[in-house]
């Protein structure tokens, strides 16, 4: 089936070219919390943020007494009104009906995540990536491996939508991990899955134009392979999340027993690792992550027992600062997924249980996390319970200013022509964005300092420098308090 929106990388960079020259700063990202009001998961249950305390929901779609439900995302409006949800499986509209087009989507319901995405700027066009199972799932066809992603049309069907476009191949290699924020632009996504027998991260950019198809690439951290034996691969499985400021991702390799955590730029959509932690004594596997508001603290489960609480604010994991564990029940109750909420809780999911967790205030350390192991009651009709899964979300419809600022983000063009025409006279950043202190450094190409500046508003005229090609060096502190440098080269024209 053909494309109907273009994923080329020529039209992306076209945009982008565009983009620049209508001055390429574009406004930050719209609050967008209510497009995560409302939730369906599990068996046959959901959430509604529209009210405080959240709505328990009995009327989703979602369930199956033979499956774990894993992987479940849905997406309201700007309003927070539900448009449709999906198990990664099959596509429900707002009146829990399958869409036209909407079963049989190349995901598994033991899948541990998938996700929606809008279109940039298209009120109506929504991208849903589905990752595979691993292949301890034999019922999955091998043919059907691989990152995919279809298409939803809201415009279709009297508003309801249709799945007009299915199953289209990204990646043939995944593991069951997906996750996205926003670009640095505050309009476009940044989509990045994991691929599995490697250390291999793929940035798709959604944007206006579509998927770009040529994800950047980033080979970093600990090569996803293997599981419990070598038969099997369980360590596909784990959560992967960003956080809601979109500077950091982390997920958990689930045999490995192991979280790593990344920086991540959101301009070139590129991660570097920063920590890791694999010395839980106790448990046989880690499952589930989740960022607080802030991102200062990070949370995991071992989908056993145990809730896992580390504090990033000095930059790396060097063990778990607090141990969750339910005193409410004599036996362990599972806590599977984590997923945070537009009330600013994180919401803790449980195998089989009839009870919803819920970490209160996951801003502070220790006890005063005030962890509610019955936080929900589902009724008990044996029917409707918690599984693994919580809907995936963008996690920048979580962020809050409040919270802190963004990270910082600098880009610079690669030609600038000093001639005294009017046009691109100096060499000034294309974006900048939550910068407190830069220090600028240019040189030419035998090495010698031509020009060097710390303040932001003075930049480079070219002076009496003849045209070719300069080298650029930055230092720079974010509003965020976290410094980096960057660095490049400049083609000079006259």
């Amino acid at each position: 089936m053909g494309n109907k929106f273009p994923t080329s990388t020529s039209a992306f960079f076209f945009g982008w070219i565009i983009l620049t020259l209508l001055g390429g700063k574009v406004p930050g990202l719209c609050q967008q919390s209510n497009r995560a009001k409302v939730w369906y998961f599990g068996n046959y249950i959901g959430l509604d943020f529209n009210t405080e305390p959240p709505t328990l929901l009995l009327d989703g779609q979602i369930g199956n007494n033979e499956t774990d439900s894993e992987p479940t995302a849905s997406m309201c409006d700007l309003d927070g009104n539900l448009l449709f949800y999906t198990d990664g499986v099959t596509v429900w509209n707002r009146e829990h009906e399958v869409m036209p087009g909407g079963s049989d989507l190349w995901s598994s319901a033991t899948a541990t995540q998938t996700l929606i995405v809008p279109l940039p700027e298209n009120p109506d066009i929504y991208y849903v990536f589905t990752t595979s199972p691993g292949s301890y799932d034999v019922s999955f066809p091998i043919e059907h491996r691989g990152f995919r992603y279809s298409l939803v049309d809201l415009s279709k069907d009297n508003g309801l939508g249709v799945v007009v476009e299915k199953n289209m191949l990204l990646s043939e290699s995944t593991t069951e991990k997906v996750t996205a924020t926003v670009h640095a632009n505050g309009r476009d996504y940044w989509v990045v899955m994991h691929e599995f027998n490697n250390n291999i991260f793929k940035a798709f950019l959604v944007s206006p134009q579509g998927i770009d198809p040529e994800p950047v690439i980033s080979k970093t951290g600990g090569v996803h392979s293997g599981g419990f034996d070598a038969n099997d691969e369980g360590n596909a499985v784990g959560q992967m999340k960003f956080s809601a400021d979109g500077s950091r991702l982390a997920l958990a390799i689930f045999a490995h027993k192991t979280v790593e955590v990344f920086s991540f730029d959101a301009l070139r959509g590129r991660l570097a690792f920063e920590s890791r932690f694999a010395d839980f004594s106790e448990p046989d596997r880690i499952y589930g992550v989740e960022f607080s508001p802030s991102g200062r603290f990070l949370y995991a489960t071992d989908a056993g027992c145990s809730i896992y609480q580390f504090d990033l604010a000095d930059g790396k994991l060097d063990g778990f600062d607090y141990k969750i564990v339910s005193n409410l029940e004599p036996l362990c109750d599972r806590p599977s997924q984590l997923q945070l909420g537009p009330d600013n809780k994180i919401y803790v999911a449980k195998y089989g249980i009839s009870f919803i967790g819920i970490i209160n205030n996951p801003e502070v350390l220790g006890e005063d996390v005030d962890f509610e192991s019955h936080g929900i009651e589902i009724p008990s009709d044996g029917l409707r319970y918690c599984k693994n899964g919580l809907p995936n979300f963008i996690t920048s419809f979580f962020y809050e200013p409040a919270n802190g600022p963004r990270a910082a983000f600098l880009d610079y063009p690669n030609v600038f022509s000093p001639n005294n025409d009017g046009y691109n006279e100096r060499f000034d950043p294309i974006i900048v964005d939550n910068i407190q202190y830069i220090e600028t450094t240019i040189y030419n190409r035998w090495g010698n300092e031509v020009f060097a500046s710390d303040d932001l508003t003075r930049t480079w005229d070219g002076g009496n420098s003849p045209v070719g090609t300069y080298y650029w060096f930055v230092r720079y502190r974010g509003a965020n308090g976290r410094s980096h440098t960057q660095k490049g080269y400049v083609n000079l024209v006259r």
